[in-house]
């Protein structure tokens, strides 16, 4: 099997309240919006621009394909797999209400760059000082009808598997240390060497919003898990591979042909849905983000490939709106 051609790097944000701090049951999508709040702040030149697909500096823009709504020069105009995803805080999926934190409480939150755009980060720590301005959360009256605010104590980078973690940016600091945990298909190799042939339990952390034949899955079926997982993997090494765009031919399709293969059942689920809807500025209204939370086991043949590609799943998620946390799982061993 040829190699991944991606590499990816994982971040911690650690935060302290300042204020009270509300966040809701899912706050992924309040996360990424501070987020891009505070880049566009930062380091948008044209504001006055709607979208990023109207600006003229888009090609030149460091920051676009993080932003940007939709990728000028993707065929057909439709969109492409966004180059990160958001890893939200896990205790506050496990109160209906959310969570809020008081005044001196840390949380954190993790976010994933993905392939060419790794050497975004430093534009992500320089954006900090926006992030904390803007504040987080829903208004609250103690806050005199303001989000709560925070600082930003550290950002680090992480990985998952090996759990190493090296502090790169420190409040207060206008020096970014570059990062230097890679995760790559090495890390992976040595990650699956530990895992069963035999069955698998995967723990599905965040909601998992699966569609086939235009409606909603509610059952963690092997099939439809993995055919899904297949063409984001697909995609996204296509879209931010770091080989030459000559190479790309070679990569199309070959996770498709993996997940086509597998033979898969589900041998066991604990699994309930959760109902959550996310505000979209682009079309005005608020949109369903539900999915399906807990665990299954499946059961069959786990080849060397089908478990990386399970394991790179882990790190770039799978399903709808995983840019606002959702579709994160564990594999469970």
């Amino acid at each position: 099997m040829t190699p991944i051609s991606l590499v990816l790097q994982q971040f911690r944000f650690t935060l302290r309240a300042i204020d009270p701090l509300a966040l809701d049951q899912h706050p992924g999508s309040a996360l990424r919006g501070a987020i891009f709040r505070a880049l566009l702040k930062r380091f948008c030149a044209m504001p006055q621009q709607p979208f990023c697909a109207m600006c003229p500096l888009l090609r030149q823009c460091p920051v676009a394909s993080l932003v940007a709504p939709l990728r000028d020069e993707h065929p057909r105009g439709r969109d492409v797999p966004r180059p990160f995803v958001m890893e939200p805080p896990l205790f506050a999926a496990m109160q209906e209400e959310g969570v809020t934190f008081q005044r001196n409480q840390q949380f954190s939150f993790g976010i994933t760059l993905i392939g060419s755009a790794t050497k975004l980060f430093p534009y992500l720590a320089l954006s900090t000082q926006f992030m904390e301005q803007d504040g987080l959360g829903r208004p609250l009256k103690e806050n005199f009808g303001r989000r709560g605010r925070f600082i930003v104590e550290q950002i680090s980078s992480c990985n998952p598997f090996t759990q190493k973690e090296t502090v790169l940016f420190r409040s207060g600091n206008t020096a970014v240390t570059p990062p230097s945990e890679d995760i790559t298909e090495k890390t992976i190799q040595q990650y699956i060497a530990i895992l069963s042939s035999e069955k698998l339990a995967l723990q599905f952390l965040t909601p998992m919003r699966l569609i086939q034949a235009g409606k909603l899955v509610h059952i963690p079926d092997p099939a439809i898990l993995l055919q899904r997982l297949a063409e984001r993997l697909d995609a996204l090494e296509q879209t931010y591979s770091i080989d030459e765009p000559q190479d790309e031919i070679n990569h199309t399709g070959r996770w498709r042909d993996i997940a086509a293969t597998a033979n898969l059942v589900l041998d066991m689920s604990k699994i309930t849905w959760v109902d959550s809807q996310s505000y979209s500025n682009r079309q005005q209204r608020s949109l369903p983000t539900g999915g399906f939370v807990g665990r299954a086991i499946y059961a069959g043949d786990f080849s060397p490939e089908l478990h990386a590609l399970l394991a790179w799943g882990e790190l770039v998620h799978v399903g709808k709106d995983v840019v606002k946390g959702n579709g994160w799982y564990q594999i469970i061993h």
